[in-house]
């Protein structure tokens, strides 16, 4: 019989492989030229790790059979082994894999520690938002309960220590923020991100996620991507020395109720984040969960010792609007100079608030008890709106000097076809949030429910 031939394996070169393809083939300990020194050459075919029995140098020194009898090299060998043993150790309770850590601790001699942070950063990058995180409590305008609540939960602890242990609290995960879009819930986050950093002497960082944006159709994928926020949050928090503020917007595209209507794998979603956040430790992260849908969310994220604080984000009252209409003139060229910023703002609020601007008409009741009540323009005012109107006002403004030729800046005039803009623009459309938040308003005024 002939003997078979096994084929040889088939290599690829190097060029083509993926960074998942590539594995290290050594790793340097320490700094070349210097005391202490290792390099340690690693089979590509070999699974390492006690537990798979390995042998080799980077899981089991032997300290028995190195060195020349002065001792020096049998202490490395023994510090080899306790270093590698933390790093694995730390990679495992992070949640990253002890290959990955240990493929991208440098040659400079850098800690366990911070090889395990540095993987694990890497695999969150493109969600940390550091830029435009100088943000304070006092620069979003109204909404003076929600800001309590979060001063209250992020300051507390750090500010009243003392006080604060004397009566058992433990700092708070995680919150939720729920109102009408456009209404400042990203503000909040970032402002809750800048505050964490000024505590504690450091630059603040958030990991910013759009629901959606993690949602992956692959299974397993979301899983892990929420995995992966979770085991950075950790070591970030041992790195820096304060939590990590995690801010999801929409989060009831990813996190929505379990009760048999969802995408099946919205569960799996659902149960990962859980566990997260059941293992988070107290200074780990502080989740801010943000949504215009909390009805939509599970109701096992939202129970105490998760999100421990429900706060509504209102719509801007009037004043909180003419106090964000005149930070967003006050930057602008006004015709009449400075001078006129009090006249262009409540320019813009009477023709905002005028009662003549009609969305439409709410029908409650039925047949004879049917009544008919106007939508007015007010009631769908949401903080960008008002932002906008000082842009579409700098716009008019800028199409009108274009076309004379000359420099005049933005008049009253301006700012009022700038709200006729809006108004244009919102009728017909679906208000359907603002409508149900309207009868709400209509029922308590009748002091009964509406329909």
């Amino acid at each position: 019989m002939a003997k078979k031939h096994k084929a040889p394996p088939l290599k690829i070169p190097r060029s083509q492989m993926s960074k998942f393809d590539i594995k290290p083939s050594k790793i340097m300990i320490g700094t070349p030229g210097t005391p202490g020194f290792t390099e340690v050459r690693l089979d590509a075919e070999q699974v390492h790790g006690p537990a798979a029995g390995c042998t080799c140098e980077l899981c089991r020194p032997q300290s028995s059979t190195r060195g020349g009898g002065d001792g020096g090299s049998d202490r490395r060998s023994s510090y080899e082994e306790f270093r590698r043993s933390m790093l694995r150790e730390i990679s495992r309770s992070a949640g990253i894999s002890f290959e990955l850590a240990i493929s991208r601790e440098g040659s400079d001699g850098q800690s366990a520690e911070s090889a395990a942070y540095r993987a694990a950063r890497k695999q969150v990058e493109k969600y940390l938002l550091t830029a435009e995180l100088d943000v304070a409590w006092d620069d979003v305008v109204g909404n003076e309960a929600a800001r309590a609540a979060l001063v209250e939960a992020i300051e507390a602890p750090r500010l009243h220590a003392e006080l604060y242990a004397h009566y058992g609290q433990r700092p708070l995960k995680g919150v939720l923020l729920y109102g009408p879009p456009g209404c400042g819930k990203t503000m909040f986050a970032r402002a809750a991100a800048s505050v964490i950093g000024r505590l504690h002497g450091k630059a603040a960082e958030l990991v910013k996620i759009n629901g959606p944006e993690i949602q992956s159709p692959y299974v397993g994928v979301t899983e892990q991507t929420i995995r992966d926020i979770f085991a950075f949050a950790r070591l970030y928090a041992k790195e820096k020395g304060h939590p990590l503020t995690i801010f999801i917007d929409e989060a009831d595209a990813i996190l929505p109720a379990r009760d048999g209507r969802s995408a099946p794998w919205h569960a799996s979603n659902v149960a990962a984040f859980l566990a997260e956040m059941d293992g988070l430790e107290a200074s780990g992260a502080f989740v801010i969960l943000a949504t215009n849908r909390p009805d939509a969310i599970d109701a096992a994220l939202l129970r105490d010792g998760r999100c421990d604080r429900k706060i509504r984000v209102e719509r801007p009252t009037r004043e909180a609007a003419r106090q964000i209409l005149s930070r967003g003139f006050a930057g602008a060229p006004l015709a009449g100079g400075q001078d006129e910023l009090e006249a262009v703002t409540d320019a813009a609020l009477a023709a905002f608030y005028s009662p003549s601007r009609v969305l439409g008409n709410v029908r409650t009741g039925r047949g004879k008890d049917a009544s008919d009540y106007p939508l007015h323009l007010a009631r769908i005012v949401n903080g960008a709106m008002l932002v906008g109107i000082v842009e579409r006002a700098k716009g008019i403004a800028f199409r009108r000097d274009l076309a004379a030729g000359v420099r005049t800046g933005i008049a009253p005039a301006d700012v009022v076809a700038a709200v006729d803009e809006v108004e244009r623009e919102n009728k017909g459309l679906d208000h359907s949030h603002a409508v149900m938040e309207f009868i709400q308003t209509i029922g308590e005024q009748l002091g009964e429910t509406v329909h």
